[in-house]
């Protein structure tokens, strides 16, 4: 199950955004948002914010810090 990162796009240009990216040390794939298009679709008003997309093509938002075990429930739940 792919995991994508999306860095805030009013948090500088592409190049700090960019920066950002690299210097994160995470397996974690990112994507550059700009003007915003995916912050826009998912309603994605502030950071950390997760949206799980299931299969089906439905979506669950949760703001807001996950910990490991409430991020593994919510992975789980996209697999059922």
């Amino acid at each position: 199950m792919p995991i994508i990162g999306v860095p805030n796009p009013e948090d500088g240009d592409d190049d700090d955004r960019a920066a950002f990216i690299e210097g994160m040390s995470t397996a974690i794939s990112h994507v550059l948002d700009d003007p915003g298009a995916l912050w826009i679709e998912y309603r994605v008003v502030s950071q950390p914010t997760m949206v799980f997309v299931a299969a089906d093509g439905s979506t669950e938002v949760r703001t807001g810090a996950l910990g490991p075990p409430k991020l593994v429930e919510e992975l789980r739940a996209l697999e059922s």
